[in-house]
C-alpha cells in the first residue's frame, strides 16, 4: 500500500495547475497500480518499460477485432500483429525473469511467488497478460469518466469532497501532515468496506450504468438445446447481451441517459425494481473477480484529484463543457468518449 500510494500521489500531485486529458493520464498512472500489485516490483519501478507495456497493452485491444473473436483459427493480419505484440510482451516478462535468477535476486510479489512455484517463463507470461487484462481493461476507462462525471454535476463533486475529508480525517485527523501521509493510515480493506463511500459509490454505479455498455457472451456447449424464458437456445449456439439493454431500459431506471446517482439511493432502488438490473461487474456465477481492486484503484484516483484540485471539464481548446459527449455504444470494447474530453485543473492548496 505506501508504493501504491506514494505513487499515484506524487503522480497526481505532479499536474498541478494545467489541463489533462484523462483518458490518457488515468490508464498510465492505473496501468503501473496495477503492475506493482499483481506482477513485478522491478517492472513497475521503470518508467519505461512499465509504459512500453501499456503500449503493447494498447494494441493487443485494437487488434481484438470481431474476426479474431468469432475465427480465432484464422491468423489474418490482426491475429499476426497479435502474435507479435505478445511475442514483445514475452520478452520483457522474460528478460524480468533472468535478470533476477542471474542476480540471485527475490522479491516479494506475486512474479517471484510464480517463480519459486516452478513456473515457466511461457506460464508466468500468461498470467501477467490475464491479470493485466483484467484489471485495466475497464477500470482505466471507468475511472476518468467518473471524474468527468463529478466534474460536470458540481453538486456531486462537493457531496463526495466532503465525504472523502471526512473519510480520510477518521483514519487520521492531522491536516496539517501531507495527503500522502495521512494516506497510509487507511488500509486496502477500509477502501473496499461496503459503504465506506456511500455518496461515491452511487456515483460510481451511475457513471458505470451509463457510460459502459459491455457485450456479454455464452456458448452453450452442452449436449441439448437449453430454454431460456421465451427462446430456446440450441446446443453450439452463442449467446449475446449487451448490458446497455437493461441499463438503459426506461421501464426500469428513470430518464435512463441521464446520469442520476440517486437513483442508487435506499430511498430510490431503481436497481432493484428487476432481478440482475445491474450489470455492472458481471452477474451470476462469474462476477468481476477484480471488482474490490478496481473499486479501490477508482476511490483512490477520485479522492486525490477532488482533493487536489478544482474541476472543469473542457473540449480540447480549453471551451468549457456543461455535459459530456452522448454515450457511444458501438465500439466492442469499453472506450472513452468519441468527442475529446479535457480536465482543467486548479490546486486547491
Amino acid at each position: 500500500m505506501p508504493a501504491l500510494y506514494s505513487y499515484a500521489c506524487d503522480r497526481l500531485g505532479s499536474l498541478a495547475a494545467t489541463t489533462i486529458n484523462p483518458f490518457e493520464i488515468f490508464p498510465e498512472i492505473i496501468f503501473r497500480l496495477t503492475v506493482t500489485t499483481t506482477t513485478s516490483l522491478n517492472i513497475a519501478a521503470n518508467p519505461a518499460a512499465c509504459n512500453a507495456l501499456l503500449k503493447i497493452f494498447h494494441g493487443l485491444d485494437r487488434a481484438a477485432t470481431p474476426m479474431t473473436v468469432l475465427f480465432p483459427w484464422f491468423f489474418g493480419p490482426d491475429r499476426m500483429r497479435r502474435f507479435h505484440l505478445m511475442k514483445q510482451f514475452y520478452n520483457t516478462i522474460h528478460d524480468t525473469v533472468e535478470e533476477r535468477k542471474r542476480e540471485g535476486r527475490n522479491e516479494d510479489d506475486p512474479m517471484q511467488v510464480l517463480i519459486d512455484e516452478g513456473l515457466s517463463t511461457i506460464e508466468i507470461t500468461q498470467f501477467a497478460i490475464a491479470v493485466l487484462f483484467t484489471g485495466n481493461a475497464n477500470t482505466a476507462v471507468i475511472a476518468p469518466f467518473l471524474v468527468c462525471d463529478l466534474a460536470t454535476h458540481p453538486t456531486y463533486l462537493s457531496q463526495v469532497r466532503e465525504e472523502v475529508d471526512a473519510f480520510i480525517s477518521s483514519f487520521n485527523p492531522n491536516t496539517s501532515l501531507p495527503l500522502k501521509t495521512r494516506l497510509q493510515s487507511i488500509t486496502y480493506d477500509d477502501w473496499t468496506k461496503p459503504g465506506c463511500l456511500p455518496i461515491l459509490e452511487r456515483c460510481l454505479k451511475e457513471t458505470i450504468r451509463l457510460r459502459v455498455g459491455t457485450p456479454l457472451h455464452r456458448l452453450n456447449d452442452t449436449k441439448k438445446d437449453i430454454q431460456m424464458g421465451s427462446v430456446l437456445v440450441p446446443r453450439g449456439t452463442i449467446v449475446s447481451f449487451h448490458t446497455s439493454f437493461i441499463h438503459h431500459n426506461a421501464d426500469i431506471f428513470t430518464a435512463p441517459l441521464a446520469w442520476d446517482p440517486e437513483r442508487f439511493s435506499p430511498g430510490r432502488a431503481e436497481h432493484k425494481k428487476a432481478p440482475m438490473a445491474f450489470a455492472g461487474w458481471g452477474l451470476g456465477r462469474h462476477p468481476c473477480l477484480g471488482q474490490k481492486f478496481a473499486t479501490f484503484e477508482i476511490f483512490l484516483l477520485t479522492t486525490l484529484m477532488v482533493a487536489l484540485y478544482d474541476i472543469q471539464v473542457v473540449e480540447k481548446h480549453g471551451k468549457p463543457l456543461a455535459e459530456m459527449p452522448p454515450v457511444d455504444l458501438n465500439n466492442a470494447v469499453v472506450s472513452p468518449p468519441i468527442t475529446p474530453v479535457h480536465l482543467k485543473l486548479s490546486a486547491r492548496f
